[in-house]
């Protein structure tokens, strides 16, 4: 028996709205949720969290580089989102407990570089918006921004993806941004929502 609460079915939401794939069984699970059977997103949860996710070196990351950073009212700023405070709250607990190391006074100092960078980033990403990608490029005179349309934190459920592939393949071999055709990506696509399994 599996005790689903209100915050496991909205981090399994969070966590399906990371790819196209997920996201676009949302609308069904939460459909067949609100008749009452939350099968599909407690099987998705305990999949996603058997899979294993680095977790010790993402509190490594995390608790040293991001969570000292939260505004400290961040879980009552997000009470009124469908994750609530949950994941704030969660995370600063896990940091409060996992070791971590000390930050070097410049490691929020853009970086500055004039070497070519190539930045892919999804227009539906909900962990990292777009717009980080041209905060950036700011810093970065020979970057390049390309944005996956439909795309979220993974380029997964899109199809068109060997463009991106050689795109990167391009860039690698050419070592330089300016004559990068980028064309392809306007084709990459994103399936409709799934109705039924």
């Amino acid at each position: 028996m599996v005790t689903l609460t209100r915050n496991h079915v909205a981090e399994a939401i969070r966590y399906l709205l990371y790819s196209s794939h997920g996201a676009s069984r949302v609308p069904l699970y939460l459909h067949r949720a609100a008749g009452g059977d939350f099968s599909e997103i407690a099987a998705f949860l305990m999949r996603w969290r058997a899979a294993g996710t680095f977790d010790g070196l993402y509190l490594s990351i995390t608790c040293a580089e991001d969570v000292p950073y939260v505004a400290d009212d961040a879980a009552g700023l997000d009470e009124p989102t469908f994750l609530g405070g949950y994941r704030v709250r969660e995370q600063r607990a896990a940091c409060a407990e996992w070791p971590r190391g000390d930050q070097p006074a410049d490691s929020r100092t853009p970086v500055r570089a004039a070497v070519p960078v190539l930045l892919l980033s999804g227009t539906l990403d909900p962990v990292t918006p777009p717009e980080n990608a041209d905060t950036i490029a700011r810093t970065l005179p020979a970057s390049l921004v390309v944005r996956v349309p439909r795309g979220g934190h993974s380029p997964a459920g899109l199809s068109g993806l060997n463009c991106l592939k050689n795109l990167q393949a391009d860039f690698i071999t050419v070592a330089s941004t300016r004559k990068l055709d980028t064309s392809c990506v306007s084709r990459i696509a994103r399936a409709g929502f799934v109705t039924a399994q």
